[in-house]
């Protein structure tokens, strides 16, 4: 029930969407295993080093990535004559889109102690939805009847993985 109503939820009406390609189904197939591998490597690393360590590598490995990533956008804009610019705003959202993704993985790690690894996985796989009502509070978008359907059921689902 609970790939349903992702499913559901997430292929939700779009009028600007595509038909996908096959190249772009194989990389949202191996992007959901990397996500699995390390929600799953986050549950034993937690539970062999505390629930820190594991954490301050992964942020270690992603600031590295990040600078070198704003290090070529940087070098791109100098060429391109100021194109690409990080501003203060810019700055600003990503340090609370780092504050609450690292949030978001200490609790999961936490759920993952206080209980079981596939419950807690399937609860954290269902955050589209709390997306499309972030986005329905914030932006004043609606959400179509098929995501609305798709909400319902992933509240029956976590009725259900939570008995």
């Amino acid at each position: 029930m609970a790939g349903v109503s992702i499913w559901l939820i997430a292929a939700g009406e779009n009028a600007e969407a595509k038909p996908a390609d096959r190249s772009t189904v194989w990389l949202a197939v191996i992007g959901g295993v990397g996500f699995g591998i390390y929600f799953t490597a986050l549950k034993v690393a937690a539970a062999k080093t505390g629930v820190i360590w594991p954490l301050a590598t992964c942020r270690m490995g992603s600031l590295t990535v990040c600078a070198l990533m704003l290090a070529g956008i940087s070098l791109r804009s100098k060429k391109d004559e100021g194109q690409a610019r990080v501003t203060r705003p810019v700055v600003m959202w990503a340090m609370a889109t780092a504050l609450l993704d690292t949030s978001g993985n200490l609790l999961y790690i936490a759920a993952t102690r206080a209980g079981r690894l596939d419950v807690a996985a399937v609860l954290a796989s269902l955050y589209p939805a709390s997306t499309i009502l972030l986005a329905a509070w914030t932006l004043r978008e609606r959400p179509t009847r098929r995501q609305a359907w798709g909400m319902a059921v992933a509240a029956a689902a976590v009725v259900m993985v939570t008995l």
